[in-house]
């Protein structure tokens, strides 16, 4: 897979006729959310947060979070399915405060009131636990602060190779990701 770019499936899909040779079957790229997701969610672990301290990173990686907040990764998955960056804030917004969100277009369901392990980040003296599994900062993070889905759903607008928003891929970034320009279909299989 090229640097940091979406990796997309190349199907062969051909239509049904007696005459066509395996080399006339037209290929199609597919853009995948795991992929795509994959991405955004590298792209918040890399986003400063904190402009003041230069603080970077909101490490959770899984469709478990902190504090009754939706995380960054769930605004990358929220994104991906979202027609506008502004639905996708709504709908961010409409997870703060809950402990159990079940994405009304995937049906995904996400759970916003564990622990730093369980959503994915490594335990470092910066976050070093406490009794009780809670980081001794508590609900204080990048990982937990009520903003951080609405920053994955601003990483997703801008990224480079990846397909969030409906927005087609360029002939450019079909060629950085090795499907040359060909058409290419949306893919998330639950």
């Amino acid at each position: 897979m090229p640097k940091g770019a979406a990796r997309l499936l190349l199907a062969a899909a051909c239509v049904a006729c007696a005459a066509a040779s395996v080399g006339d079957c037209p290929v199609e790229a597919v853009v995948d959310l795991d992929v795509d997701r994959a991405a955004c969610t590298a792209a918040c672990n890399d986003a400063v947060t904190d402009p003041e301290t230069g603080a970077k990173g909101s490490c959770c990686t899984t469709n478990y979070g902190l504090c009754a907040n939706p995380t960054c990764t769930a605004g990358c998955h929220i994104a991906w399915h979202a027609a506008t960056k502004a639905a996708c804030v709504a709908e961010c917004q409409a997870a703060v405060g809950q402990c159990d969100y079940t994405h009304p277009v995937s049906g995904e369901l996400f759970q916003f009131c564990h622990s730093y392990q369980l959503c994915g980040c490594e335990v470092t003296s910066e976050n070093k636990l406490v009794a009780g599994g809670e980081p001794q900062d508590g609900c204080n993070g990048a990982s937990s602060d009520s903003f951080a889905c609405e920053r994955g759903c601003e990483l997703a607008a801008d990224l480079f190779g990846v397909s969030f928003y409906g927005r087609q891929l360029t002939g450019e970034e079909l060629t950085a990701n090795g499907a040359g320009g060909v058409p290419y279909t949306r893919h998330h299989q639950p």
